[in-house]
């Protein structure tokens, strides 16, 4: 059951709590892709994860994935990336806090390909994030090309 805070005094630092973590995972995944080196801290993952995504290197064009997938696939993304500039940045996030330990996150992520000769691509991210010993994990992730 969650408590409801719509309102309440804890809303507004909850959501800059949420927004500080945005801006902390989003600087890691772009410190991986400089490095080539994977970070499981830089993004926990819940136990019971499931994601998502458009991804059109993948036969039809989606990738799916459980916590260890996820692990891997992030892993990959990190060593392909090395040295090659790409960097995310993030605009018109959002989180909708179903409780202290839960929040829906909804952010645009523009990802730019450094010296690539490919125009920057768009997705809108949606997740549950929740809380697990003080820190924040991801439980939920579903991206779509923009």
């Amino acid at each position: 059951m969650h408590t409801r805070i719509y309102g309440s005094a804890i809303e507004e630092p909850l959501r800059a709590e949420l927004h500080r973590e945005l801006e902390r995972r989003i600087a890691a995944v772009n410190r991986q892709w400089a490095t080539g080196e994977y970070d499981p801290q830089a993004e926990p993952v819940a136990g019971d994860f499931q994601g998502v995504q458009y991804a059109p290197w993948y036969e039809g064009e989606t990738f799916a994935a459980d916590r260890l997938g996820w692990i891997e696939g992030s892993r990959a993304a990190a060593a392909a990336g090395k040295g090659k500039g790409w960097h995310w940045t993030v605009r018109d996030a959002a989180f909708y806090p179903r409780s202290v330990d839960e929040t829906i996150a909804v952010y645009t992520v523009v990802h730019r390909f450094g010296r690539e000769p490919v125009p920057p691509g768009e997705a809108v991210f949606l997740e549950t994030w929740v809380r697990l010993g003080g820190r924040w994990h991801l439980r939920r992730h579903t991206a779509e090309k923009r």
